[in-house]
């Protein structure tokens, strides 16, 4: 960590919000390119196009056809798991650091109907010319409903909620 922080050293400016680069003669620095050192500031609310670029990505992940195959409703699960309170009545859509603006997208897994809709298991593999193709879509989706509705995930609001939805 200390040679992280080291090298990021030039770049404070761009990440801690204590001073601009300008006010300490290092308007020439590029902050993109000091990008990786962003994980040392972790309170530094992510920016504007950040947040923009990942709501874009939930957008398409969450969409309702990504949401029809199995590889598309495990994508836009792992995304959007962390975010579960931003869809709560008294949730955390007032906490700054979830971001919930940008996690919208969500909502439609979240409100997904209680018999999960139907999945597209033809097709959704790349295994032409095989015989159990839509058998790997239907092995896929039994390993992710066994993840889903592990004993160690019902041990929490959050998997007992994704386990039964």
């Amino acid at each position: 960590a200390l040679q992280c922080s080291n090298v990021c050293q030039p770049a404070h400016c761009c990440f801690s919000g204590e001073y601009a680069c300008d006010d300490v003669q290092l308007g020439h620095l590029k902050c993109e390119d000091y990008k990786a050192c962003q994980v040392l500031y972790p309170n530094k609310n992510s920016s504007t196009k950040e947040l923009l670029e990942l709501a874009e990505r939930i957008d398409k992940v969450c969409s309702v056809s990504s949401l029809t195959t199995v590889g598309g409703r495990a994508e836009c699960q792992d995304v959007c798991s962390d975010h579960l309170c931003c869809f709560y009545q008294d949730g955390c859509t007032n906490d700054p650091d979830k971001n919930c603006l940008a996690y919208a997208g969500c909502e439609s897994y979240y409100n997904m109907p209680a018999d999960g809709g139907q999945v597209d298991t033809s097709g959704s593999n790349n295994n032409a010319g095989s015989s159990t193709g839509s058998d790997m879509g239907i092995d896929e989706f039994e390993v992710a409903l066994e993840e889903t509705c592990s004993e160690e995930n019902l041990k929490t609001i959050n998997g007992i909620y994704k386990c039964h939805n």
